[in-house]
């Protein structure tokens, strides 16, 4: 069964270049940047060339005039995923009954790109059925990968990405092999084999120098850098995030840009280089500024077709593993505050660094913080406070309600540091409450250990032991380490001073 290779340009392809180009292509980058925004992803980046695909499928056949697919285009807008996916599974079938599988693959890898947003499991069927109608297609063993990741089958998801490295090999299309070790080394890092992961990183980045495409070498660059500052070597980390940095200078790609002065930035604090770590930081916050005004400005299809070209770029790569949180708390530990959102700070949780940033202030917010915390660790709490707020308007302005909640816990942190009581109650609660509301447990847990805190610093030691306690209990239950840390806290209290003790 014949494989494509190298793909002509997504765009040219659905659209050819007229005077409605620009048009369309704002339309698919407006309809993927909802859809990716509202999905409770923690790896948006490996969902972009999908979804984005799937959108183009659906556009194209409703400027064909086909009514089921103006009725999905329609609905798709407002966020509603069902009736295009029935349209898929539709046009899938039709393509079995007249025996055109590469057809009917592809409207099931479409299937499951928009099923991937809300369901793992309808993803892993749509593209089970994708790779049986189509096994020869990389694509769709590659998405299958991803899913089975996320399943936690990782040994069958390293089986679907060394299908794509076998094929790469014996049809020698250098691209999909570069594709496929990025793949791997992502997989063998979320392992803890950070040995093999490396190998496959080195090997990607051999492929791209080989090709000389720009973009894979950045890409690898930045892998490698991440992976030696969580190995703590130093030196060789830098040298990896220079050499993306003038990658990207040499593109042009001032968002990039930005996103390795931050990497630089995470280095040097991670090192206890507090001055030349705020230095990077406020250059990146400079580009950032830079580009808020020009974001509507940019040729959208330009934009898009850069983030096409991107392939996976999971969170867990920025995972440091050899740092506790409380390390980077901005409060001692003796003052037992978990500052777990504080270390994303730091050491970002959520793949920042890699992942394209869809929104032009997101990054802005986070150097804020990032500034920020420095401020912290040198005692200037009002500048501390500046810029913790700043972040918290930029994310209220957007709307992302896991990052107001946890720039309220940042601020309770602050504010604990402080010694203002009633704000840091204040800020805790409110993040509590965003966080029930998303079913963020684990976040829930630690608001309740800080609200713990903040009443046993006030000798409130019945309202400490219950809030160490709720925490406690949560951390428990989801099996965190924590649950030791809250148990020797309660166990730590004070008795509870009751009337008839002498004061």
């Amino acid at each position: 069964m014949n494989i494509p290779g190298a793909r002509p340009n997504l765009f040219n392809r659905w659209f050819p270049k007229k005077k409605s180009q620009n048009s369309h292509s704002l339309q698919v980058s407006q309809i993927v940047q909802s859809l990716l925004n509202a999905a409770p992803l923690e790896t948006k980046g490996e969902h972009f060339k999908p979804v984005t695909e799937a959108v183009i499928a659906l556009l194209y056949a409703h400027h064909q005039g086909f009514a089921l697919q103006q009725q999905a285009v329609e609905e798709i807008k407002l966020g509603r995923l069902n009736l295009a996916k029935h349209y898929f599974t539709e046009q899938m079938k039709q393509g079995i009954a007249a025996k055109n599988y590469s057809e009917a693959a592809k409207f099931a890898r479409h299937w499951g790109a928009l099923s991937s947003l809300n369901s793992v499991t309808e993803a892993f069927n749509a593209y089970r059925q994708a790779v049986k109608f189509d096994p020869g297609h990389p694509d769709g063993w590659i998405q299958l990968g991803h899913v089975l990741k996320h399943l936690g089958e990782f040994e069958k998801a390293q089986e679907s990405y060394s299908k794509v490295l076998e094929w790469a090999k014996l049809q020698q299309n250098q691209e999909y092999l570069a594709i496929a070790c990025n793949h791997l080394g992502i997989l063998y890092w979320t392992q803890d084999d950070l040995v093999r992961a490396e190998e496959m990183f080195l090997e990607s980045l051999k492929i791209s120098t080989q090709l000389d495409r720009k973009k894979g070498m950045a890409k690898q660059y930045s892998n490698l850098g991440i992976l030696y500052r969580n190995r703590e070597e130093w030196k060789s980390a830098e040298e990896m995030f220079f050499k993306t940095l003038e990658i990207d200078q040499l593109l042009d790609r001032q968002d990039d840009i930005a996103r390795q002065y931050g990497n630089l930035g995470n280095l040097y604090a991670t090192m206890g280089d507090w001055q030349k770590a705020e230095k990077m930081f406020l250059k990146s916050l400079e580009i950032d500024k830079s580009l808020e005004g020009k974001q509507e400005a940019r040729n959208d299809l330009q934009r898009t077709e850069q983030m096409y070209l991107k392939s996976l770029e999971i969170s867990q790569l920025l995972r440091c593993k050899t740092c506790m949180a409380t390390d980077y708390s901005p409060v001692e530990h003796n003052d037992s505050v978990l500052g777990i959102s504080l270390q994303s700070n730091l050491i970002p949780l959520k793949g920042l660094e890699l992942e394209t940033q869809l929104q032009g202030e997101s990054g802005n917010s986070e150097q804020y913080r990032h500034i920020g915390l420095l401020h912290c660790l040198r005692g200037e709490f009002t500048t501390t406070e500046q810029m913790f707020l700043k972040s918290l308007d930029i994310e209220k302005k957007l709307g992302h309600q896991e990052e107001i909640a946890n720039c309220y816990s940042d601020l309770g942190i602050i504010y604990t540091h402080a010694g203002e009581w009633k704000q840091a109650e204040s800020m805790f609660l409110q993040s509590l409450e965003l966080n029930v509301n998303l079913g963020r447990q684990d976040s829930v847990a630690n608001n309740y250990a800080n609200l713990g805190t903040v009443y046993r610093k006030q000798n409130n030691w019945e309202q400490a032991q219950e809030m160490y306690f709720k925490s406690y209990e949560l951390y428990q239950r989801l099996g965190h380490d924590n649950a030791q840390l809250l148990h020797h806290w309660l166990e730590n209290l004070p008795k509870q001073i009751t009337p008839t003790d002498p004061i």
